[in-house]
């Protein structure tokens, strides 16, 4: 039972380095999400606060913004800081998927990675604003980002087909000035024309340039246009786990071995507590690291070898005990009556002296050998109709013990409430 608190301790400690190690991964995200921005120049005098030995939050970097609590990255606002490298938001969006609901970056000058695609992965996103920027690639599979509602990709050049998306739930989606291509599927022709303006190879509702291989089928009665089907995604090469989320996970895994493992130790320990009070007799529960010579109340010390009259079994009840000594006690058979706050006790059969005792044991009573007989004699000298004299007690360092008459009545607790007390 004393080792569960350490326990508690060391899993708490292990919690908060993983928390650690996951603000360090944020930081590090973000870090390398403006490294390839700014082109690998660190420019300190346009953006202040990005380095490596701050907190995007409490240190408050500019362009970042946090929860009330100042715990998670809400918001990355770095438009118009003619910022000329890539935009790359692979790493970005694994550390703050559940977290990140803007992206702004417009008015820059934006190069497109490989790893473009990877934005879908931000699944918390509402607000993706890459505007005027000089973006070109097909634009992302924006029907994972369940949540976003405003996307600005206007004055880049993106290419290829507008994918069939939810239109609806967008309050604002803007595509215009780019080099986009084909049909504007059926779900967007709600929206304004400035959405498309100014992509010369795009063509339908709402624009006024309508394909002419679609203008045909859309003039026959019996059947809407067709909608082209969404272009394949794009071939990307994924990327993998990075060493510190490699970390990290292992992390998690260890805490909940430990904690599993802890409590197995300490239930399996208080199992044995308790199998171990249960049916043994008073040798193998209370029995002391001392041995008792026959016939004197001293006892010689297993480890010093000198004599002492502090452990042996002391009668203080006059004519009582018919000579009974202290190793004969601890042969006798005994019998588990019950278990309190304050120790263990057990009736105990002296068949030799014709006895039947009550002895109880006391537990974590850090008082001197000598202080604990004073007190006995002292308990000794009440007389009353109402107290039971103790017929005799005995004292180590590891055990102390007081010795009763067995009563054939029960106890106190039994009388008051009627029933068995049961061992706690």
């Amino acid at each position: 039972m004393k080792h569960f608190p350490i326990a508690v301790t060391l899993l708490l400690i292990l919690l908060l380095q993983l928390a650690k190690s996951e603000e360090n991964l944020v930081r590090d995200s973000l870090l390398d999400f403006f490294s390839k921005l700014s082109g690998n120049n660190n420019n300190n005098t346009t953006i202040s606060g990005w380095n490596s030995t701050s907190d995007p939050c409490t240190a408050k970097w500019r362009g970042v913004t946090c929860d009330k609590h100042l715990l998670h990255v809400q918001k990355i606002d770095l438009a118009a800081l003619a910022l000329s490298g890539v935009f790359d938001p692979g790493t970005l969006c694994l550390s703050l998927s559940r977290s990140l609901s803007i992206i702004n970056v417009a008015g820059n000058s934006l190069r497109s990675s490989l790893n473009f695609p990877a934005i879908s992965n931000c699944s918390a996103l509402a607000h993706l604003d890459i505007s005027s920027n000089n973006i070109s690639a097909p634009l992302p599979d924006l029907s994972r980002m369940s949540t976003l509602t405003a996307f600005l990709a206007q004055q880049n050049n993106f290419h290829g087909e507008i994918p069939d998306l939810d239109f609806t739930r967008f309050r604002v989606f803007n595509v215009s000035h780019n080099r986009l291509s084909g049909l504007i599927p059926v779900g967007a022709r709600g929206l304004p024309p400035g959405s498309f303006l100014d992509n010369p190879e795009l063509c339908g509702p709402p624009l006024t340039d309508n394909c002419s291989s679609v203008a045909a089928a859309e003039s026959a009665p019996s059947a809407p246009p067709p909608s082209p089907p969404p272009p394949p995604p794009p071939h990307v090469k994924k990327e993998g786990l990075t060493n510190k989320q490699i970390l990290m996970y292992m992390g998690y895994v260890a805490i909940a071995f430990v904690a599993v493992l802890l409590v197995l130790i300490w239930l399996r320990k208080k199992a044995k507590k308790s199998k171990r009070g249960e049916g043994a007799g008073v040798e193998s529960v209370i029995k002391p690291a001392v041995e008792v010579k026959e016939g004197k109340n001293e006892y010689l010390s297993a480890e010093s070898g000198q004599m002492s009259a502090s452990a042996s079994l002391m009668m203080v009840a006059s004519g009582e005990g018919n000579g009974m000594r202290f190793d004969e006690l601890l042969k006798a058979p005994a019998e588990l009556l019950g278990r309190g706050s304050h120790g263990s006790v057990y009736k105990v059969v002296c068949e030799d002296h014709g006895m039947v005792l009550a002895v109880k044991r006391i537990k974590d009573w850090q008082i001197s050998s000598g202080e604990f007989r004073q007190r006995m004699k002292r308990l000794n000298q009440v007389k009353h109709t109402h107290v039971m004299p103790a017929v005799a007690y005995y004292s180590s360092g590891q055990e102390k013990l007081i010795v009763y008459e067995f009563q054939q009545n029960g106890n106190l607790f039994k009388h008051i409430h009627g029933r068995k007390l049961l061992p706690s």
